[in-house]
């Protein structure tokens, strides 16, 4: 933080140096009124004579440039370049910029006008007429170039937190196979154990959940895999999250793909939240509940719908939360997706609806 205050300070430091530097030398450059030659002791000398009255008229006419400057910079280049705003919208604000300026500038020189030698000021002003319209287009190219900078700056900054946290996230991942694997030959014990006990539907989820953990070890450790497993993955974690339901309890559950995934790729594992958020507030044994889950593929895009009947308020003390949630899974859509997604979430009083739609990359 402290640092941060140092950056901001010596910032600021640095760009009144600069405009102060300016003011400087256009000063200097304009003080020279009169040039005469004389000649002292037989030897010709040029005397100058400096008149500094043009600084009054000087500094109201900068003051106005460096709003200009800055409301270029900072109030209309961005939404050009990073194209968040359609042409009225920017025209708008280049019209409200001209305004604050012609106003800043108007209402400096009536100050001065009220205050000085009325004709002085004017005459200055006038003089100085030819001046401003080049310090209008050289303080625009100034902007435009700093304003530049500072996306190419917070572009550098951006990419550095993506390629951290791209590897602290491969850290933890490697991290986590610790345990999956211990966890992965259990259940073939376990599976072999049901087998022998002549127990079906028992068998057959311990099957699904290591088929679901091999995915997660193998499958899931690449950037993209194939949309036609994650899909099979998902209906993998469906089986073994119904285990829990019996045949008179009233739930009804759907899945369906429409369209043909072809070579479509996908993130891992980046539908399962949903999925596990559905059945965990979307479940009540004691009342009607139900989970819809669609896919579609067109056009490159991928859409994901899933509404489930809400209970949001149910807690059961066997059942912990992932600690993923719908939060952190739309930061991992804004890592991996950024500008390429719309994800959109409808609570209603007795529904829950997830829309997601992802441009597939080719």
């Amino acid at each position: 933080m402290a640092l941060k205050l140092n950056q901001t300070y010596l910032s600021i430091l640095l760009h009144g140096v600069f405009w102060g530097i300016s003011i400087w030398i256009i000063n200097q450059s304009l003080a020279f009124e009169t040039v005469r030659v004389e000649e002292i002791d037989g030897i010709r000398q040029e005397i100058y004579t400096r008149n500094h009255d043009f600084l009054g008229v000087l500094l109201i006419i900068m003051g106005g440039k460096i709003l200009w400057a800055y409301g270029i910079a900072y109030y209309l280049a961005p939404p050009i370049l990073n194209r968040k705003e359609g042409i009225w919208h920017v025209m708008l604000r280049l019209f409200l910029l001209l305004a604050g300026v012609a106003l800043l500038e108007g209402l400096l020189l009536f100050l001065a006008r009220n205050t000085g030698d009325q004709q002085d000021i004017f005459r200055h002003f006038l003089a100085l007429g030819q001046l401003e319209g080049l310090l209008f287009f050289l303080t625009a190219c100034l902007a435009v170039a700093y304003a530049l900078a500072l996306k190419w700056r917070q572009s550098e900054i951006e990419k550095k937190n993506l390629t951290e946290e791209k590897l602290s996230s491969e850290l933890n991942f490697l991290k986590s196979q610790i345990h999956p694997h211990f966890l992965f030959n259990t259940l073939n014990n376990l599976f072999a154990l049901a087998e022998r006990s002549n127990q079906p539907d028992l068998s057959k989820g311990i099957a699904d959940l290591a088929s679901l953990m091999r995915y997660m070890l193998r499958d899931g450790s690449p950037n993209q895999v194939l949309l036609e497993k994650e899909w099979e993955m998902l209906a993998c974690a469906i089986q073994i999250y119904q285990l829990r339901i019996g045949e008179e309890d009233e739930v009804q559950i759907s899945m369906e793909f429409i369209g043909e995934s072809g070579g479509a790729q996908i993130a891992p594992l980046l539908l399962l939240p949903f999925v596990e958020n559905a059945f965990k507030h979307g479940i009540n044994w004691k009342a009607a509940s139900f989970i819809k889950i669609t896919g579609r593929i067109d056009d490159k895009h991928f859409h994901f719908h899933i509404i489930n009947s809400s209970f949001p308020k149910i807690q059961r003390p066997h059942e912990e939360s992932s600690g993923i949630g719908l939060v952190n899974v739309q930061r991992r859509l804004n890592l991996l997706y950024p500008d390429r997604y719309e994800l959109q979430q409808e609570e209603k009083e007795e529904t829950f609806e997830i829309t997601l739609r992802l441009q597939l990359p080719t």
